[in-house]
């Protein structure tokens, strides 16, 4: 890497850095370039040269904080593991990301709201992991190995996705909000909870 490269890279990072921290605390709408621009240590003009408005920062943003919440299947479970490893494995990746990056899980519901407020749909970016083979690769995954007797019958992958795999990770998200709201108080009780309900999964999907 030449050093202009390292240079601009080190600028795009801060850039990042200065919009995340503002974003999450102020909201995406009530957040100014120059603020970012200040907060970067960065003119307005470059900021501008690397991204061309505020809507295509947070955007930006998004699909790298997405990628860094949703990591490939393949990376959840052993490439030979049972579908009860699978789960197991993603349950525990996302309780992480509440023990250790918790603000990862706010920005995401934070640019939704954003989103929904400007009437675009993030699941139709052509970058989202949802367009790209990860939501295929996951349900094909799920579907290859339901039936290998690790965990109670179920109909079919989309059903054990929309059924676990979605809905406890929009409660953890939500104890993450939670947490960042309350502060250190709220924090431990959100993680208890989270293991409760990790635990309660298990139970329903383990064969007795």
């Amino acid at each position: 890497m030449s050093l202009r490269e390292e240079k601009e890279q080190l600028t795009r990072q801060a850039i990042y850095d200065a919009a995340f921290g503002l974003f999450c605390h102020q909201g995406i709408e009530a957040t100014e370039m120059m603020q970012i621009a200040k907060k970067a240590h960065c003119s307005r003009p470059t900021l501008y040269r690397y991204f061309e408005s505020k809507h295509v920062l947070a955007e930006s943003l998004y699909l790298e904080n997405l990628a860094r919440l949703i990591e490939p299947y393949h990376e959840w479970a052993p490439a030979a593991g049972t579908c009860l490893d699978f789960i197991c494995a993603f349950l525990d990746h996302v309780l992480t990301k509440l023990k250790t990056s918790p603000m990862e899980l706010v920005y995401d519901a934070v640019y939704n709201l954003y989103a929904s407020r400007i009437h675009v749909d993030p699941t139709r970016m052509p970058a989202h992991p949802w367009n790209t083979g990860f939501h295929h690769q996951l349900l094909q995954y799920l579907e290859t190995n339901l039936q290998d007797g690790s965990i109670q019958p179920v109909a079919d992958a989309a059903i054990l996705r929309d059924t676990i795999v979605l809905p406890y990770f929009a409660y953890i998200q939500r104890l993450a909000i939670f947490s960042f709201q309350k502060g250190e108080s709220r924090r431990q009780e959100s993680l208890r909870e989270a293991e409760l309900l990790r635990d309660f999964y298990l139970n329903v999907i383990t064969p007795a």
